[in-house]
C-alpha cells in the first residue's frame, strides 16, 4: 500500500510455470522428462531413455539366468568375469533420474556440484549473473527486506523440492537468510534439500555447505 512499493512474483515464476508444464505433460501420457525455465529452474520427472532401456536389458538378463539355473549349472558364467567386463555393473547408482549441475558462482565457465534429481525440481538463486560494481564493491540483484541492502553473505543457494515453484521460493530465502534459516528449516521438513555456496578466505575459493542431501543425491565437482 506504500507508493514506490510492489509485489513481485519473479521469485518463484519460473517454477509455478513449470509445474503447470509439468501437470499438462503428465495429462498427455508424458511421464519421462526434464524441463528448465532458464539455468536456474529444472523440474523432473521419471528417468531417462537409456535408463529404462538399460533396465528392460537387465530383466532380460535375470531371465536368462534364471533359465540357465534351472538347466545345465556348467553353463552358468562366472559372476567375477561380468563385473570385471562390465564395471558399470558393479557402480551403477541404484537411484535413477536426470543429471544436473550447478555452475561455479564466480567461474560461470566451471561446473561446481552435480545433483540427481528423482522427480523432484531444483531452483537456484544467486547473484553469478545479474550483479553490479559500486566504489570498488559487488552487489547482487537480491534484496534483504531486513535491511534494504543486496543480501551478500551467501554466493548461491540451490534448493531440492516437490515442486518448482517451492524450489524457486525456498533458494531465494535460503540466499538471503544463510545457512542458518536453511538448516533450521530443513530439519523441519526432511522433504526439502539444499547447497549453499558461500565465499572462502582464499580469493577465488568457495565453500560448500550441504543440507538433508544424501551422498547419492549429489557430488562436488
Amino acid at each position: 500500500a506504500r507508493p514506490g512499493m510492489e509485489l513481485n512474483l519473479g521469485a518463484i515464476g519460473k517454477g509455478y510455470a513449470l509445474d503447470r508444464a509439468a501437470d499438462y505433460l503428465d495429462s498427455q501420457g508424458v511421464h519421462d522428462f526434464l524441463i528448465h525455465g532458464g539455468a536456474s529452474s529444472v523440474l523432473a520427472r521419471g528417468e531417462r531413455s537409456e535408463v529404462r532401456g538399460q533396465r528392460s536389458d537387465e530383466s532380460e538378463q535375470n531371465s536368462r539366468d534364471k533359465e540357465q539355473k534351472s538347466g545345465d549349472k556348467s553353463q552358468i558364467p562366472d559372476p567375477k568375469s561380468q563385473i570385471d567386463s562390465n564395471p558399470q555393473s558393479a557402480i551403477r547408482n541404484p537411484q535413477s533420474g536426470w543429471l544436473v549441475a550447478l555452475k561455479h558462482p564466480l567461474k560461470p565457465d566451471e561446473r561446481l556440484a552435480e545433483f540427481t534429481l528423482v522427480n523432484q525440481a531444483l531452483g537456484t538463486s544467486g547473484s553469478g549473473t545479474q550483479f553490479f560494481h559500486y566504489q570498488g564493491k559487488r552487489y547482487g540483484h537480491i534484496l534483504d527486506p531486513r535491511t534494504g541492502w543486496p543480501a551478500d553473505k551467501v554466493l548461491s543457494a540451490t534448493v531440492i523440492a516437490p515442486t518448482a515453484a517451492l524450489a524457486d521460493a525456498l533458494s531465494t530465502a535460503f540466499y538471503v537468510g544463510g545457512i542458518e534459516l536453511a538448516e533450521t528449516y530443513c530439519r523441519q521438513h526432511p522433504e526439502i534439500a539444499a547447497l549453499l555456496v558461500t565465499p572462502s578466505a582464499r580469493s577465488g575459493k568457495v565453500e560448500l555447505h550441504p543440507v538433508n542431501l544424501a551422498p547419492g543425491q549429489w557430488r562436488a565437482l
